[in-house]
């Protein structure tokens, strides 16, 4: 495969359900058809395709990068509750998984945002528990439904809202996600805009 100046980091497949209708195959046709060297599947909140993915990714020669979308639990005023006592929904970091550690931990978190979250609650885990189990895992801000982009929006300073931001990464330099969208109703200027770029 060619080099690649753009990968994309944030696939839902058919296992995110009402979010993704590509299975493991056709993406792995596409990427070949594409001429492109890897490919990220990101499903919201679990790991159910990454065998499959992983192995049809290998024969397809494309580099499988496993990763999730997970919720983070917010814990500041204005988040408050939902009717009945539900909890505000959660923040969302892309977490990217760089090793056999980084899918041990990755595997703990998903499992730990259905074991923890009440019944009826949109899966999600504590910051804490980011921070205890981060090792070999890349954090990306989430874009427009991550911390950052909440936070700006809000007119907010996200380095002086987010507690400990930055504590996941062992070098304190979480990356980035920069999102090319357009205003509200109106149109993109080129095709094929939609993917996560990191810097």
């Amino acid at each position: 495969m060619p080099h690649a100046d753009f990968v994309h980091l944030r696939v839902h497949s058919a296992f995110s359900l009402s979010e993704g209708a590509i299975h493991i195959k056709e993406l792995a046709e596409l990427c070949s058809h594409g001429e492109m060297p890897a490919v990220a599947i990101t499903d919201t909140g679990n790991l159910f395709g990454a065998l499959e993915f992983s192995e049809t990714m290998i024969k397809a020669g494309v580099q499988p990068i496993i990763g999730a979308i997970i919720g983070i639990r917010r814990n500041d005023e204005a988040a408050g509750r939902h009717p009945g006592g539900m909890n505000a929904e959660p923040d969302y970091l892309v977490l990217l998984v760089q090793s056999e550690v980084g899918y041990k931990n990755l595997s703990r978190l998903s499992s730990k945002a259905y074991l923890q979250s009440e019944g009826g609650e949109t899966p999600q885990i504590d910051l804490a528990d980011l921070r205890q189990w981060h090792e070999d895992l890349i954090c990306l801000s989430g874009g427009a439904e991550g911390p950052v982009g909440r936070l700006l929006r809000a007119g907010q300073t996200p380095i002086d809202q987010i507690d400990g931001a930055g504590q996941s990464d062992p070098q304190n330099r979480p990356p980035v996600v920069l999102l090319r969208n357009c205003p509200r109703g109106g149109h993109r200027e080129q095709e094929g805009d939609e993917g996560d770029h990191i810097r």
